[in-house]
């Protein structure tokens, strides 16, 4: 009911805290070890960002993993074995089925759990076994509900994501080559996985995100010496160097369009972690964008940066989410969940702006180089697809310019065709009409829309995304 009452701030913030109330007082006097328990708090951390603060996402993710254990959903069941006192009541025919909703919410569990040790770069507390992909081949076998056809393939994917975390953090003790070998396995698993899919990457929701973290998390592996982006290179001009900033920049920003493709209305939909994931995108894309603006390599980034144009992209996610913002506010005089995000995202601005400002005083870069947000004529500018120059003069943008009538919204269809890119042995800027820079990164529907994400919350049996 909190997670559905997203229209009505007051009444989903006192489902939230009454919802802590309960949990509190099962573990505390009452009995906690149960499906519908586990059931409630798997709701609940889906939807956490719809949740009264201060935000319990860790802690309510340690109690569902803990039911997991108690009831021995991670493995088959085996009751004689665990029946130590043999009592009448375990030797019930009943403690020998294994229900599916059981086998839901333990798969649901793991992908919570999995999710977050990697985007928020914390301990990863249940790892991947065979029995959970024989346990989502079975229930896609059965397909109780539409949704359950996804699931061996939201485990297969994050099991590709967990390999590559794994890389990142070892990296450090892993050679060139080594490192090497691991990202060209990665993406051959990748086009394996895209290859084998039974249907529209774009009919499951869930896997489209992940896809996209999956590609940026692998991509930042390209970047020597500095992954992430948290400091400067030691070797500006490398040819991985460049190949890397552009395979990430392409990757950050098709993460990001996720939210802009999304037709208004429906990021109530988005689940929680998705929010999670598209924060770490734009918060990735203005770093990898500063990065890709240092002087010593800009004159070779330079139209890379046009057509990606960060600036002006986190400038149209602000004004999305300040469209999806209300101005109602819980009892305590919080506003939604969709205020925060926009604080969150208006920070990131903020923040690139003036790491912007910042080089242009320190390094002599015209606001043109390093597309400075600023009120100024465009007459001066061109694309390889279109040519400014006739325009008159008073055409002007005010806030975060872009080269590009649409700079985050690409066609619906085909490839986007960029005629001035490309990146030699040399790493010097040539020309070439058939590149398309769709083709810096593996995941050719780098622009993919959703069809729909209430299709995927919502459908035959009542049900929704079943875990």
């Amino acid at each position: 009911m909190a997670a559905a009452s997203h229209d009505d701030v007051r009444l989903q913030r006192a489902l939230g805290q009454m919802f802590n109330e309960v949990i509190a007082a099962r573990l505390i006097e009452g009995d906690f070890t149960s499906l519908h328990i586990l059931q409630g708090l798997l709701v609940h951390l889906a939807w956490a960002h719809f949740q009264p603060r201060p935000k319990r996402y860790t802690q309510h993710l340690h109690l569902a993993v803990s039911i997991v254990s108690d009831l021995r959903l991670d493995r088959p069941k085996n009751v004689p074995r665990w029946n130590v006192e043999r009592s009448e009541q375990m030797r019930t025919a009943q403690h020998y089925v294994e229900s599916l909703d059981e086998q839901r919410a333990f798969l649901g569990t793991y992908y919570l759990s999995s999710c977050s040790s990697i985007v928020l770069q914390k301990l990863r507390i249940v790892t991947l076994t065979t029995y959970m992909t024989e346990t989502a081949d079975r229930l896609a076998e059965v397909s109780e509900y539409t949704t359950d056809q996804y699931l061996p393939y939201i485990i297969r994917l994050q099991r590709v994501a967990e390999d590559i975390d794994d890389i990142v953090k070892n990296e450090s003790t892993l050679d060139p080559m080594q490192i090497q070998a691991a990202v060209s396995d990665a993406r051959e698993r990748i086009d394996l996985f895209k290859n084998n899919l039974s249907f529209p990457l774009g009919d499951c929701p869930i896997l489209v995100p992940q896809m996209h973290t999956i590609q940026l998390c692998l991509n930042q592996l390209s970047l020597p010496d500095a992954p992430f982006a948290l400091h400067k290179p030691q070797n500006p001009s490398s040819q991985r160097l460049i190949q890397g900033l552009s395979e990430s920049i392409v990757s950050a920003k098709s993460l990001i369009s996720i939210l802009l493709h999304t037709p208004p209305g429906q990021e109530v939909y988005f689940p929680n972690i998705v929010w999670v994931m598209l924060h770490c995108g734009n918060t990735l894309a203005a770093r990898l964008d500063l990065q890709a603006a240092d002087p010593r390599i800009s004159f070779m980034t330079e139209h890379l940066r046009q057509f990606s144009d960060i600036g002006h992209t986190i400038r149209q996610v602000v004004l999305r989410l300040e469209s999806a913002t209300s101005s109602d506010v819980d009892d305590r005089g919080d506003r939604d969940s969709f205020y925060r995000f926009l604080i969150r995202t208006k920070r990131v601005e903020t923040w690139y702006t003036d790491q912007q400002k910042l080089f242009t005083s320190q390094h002599g870069v015209s606001p043109q180089g390093l597309n400075v947000p600023t009120a100024r004529s465009l007459s001066s500018l061109g694309t390889p697809t279109s040519d400014l120059s006739n325009q008159p003069v008073g055409f002007d943008y005010s806030v975060a310019p872009s080269v590009f009538s649409q700079p985050a919204i690409a066609p619906a269809s085909g490839n986007m065709a960029y005629t001035g890119f490309t990146l030699p042995e040399n790493a010097a800027m040539t020309s070439n009409a058939e590149f398309s820079v769709d083709s810096l990164s593996f995941v050719n529907d780098t622009f993919i829309p959703f069809k729909s994400w209430n299709y995927a919350m919502g459908g035959d049996h009542g049900g929704g995304a079943q875990f």
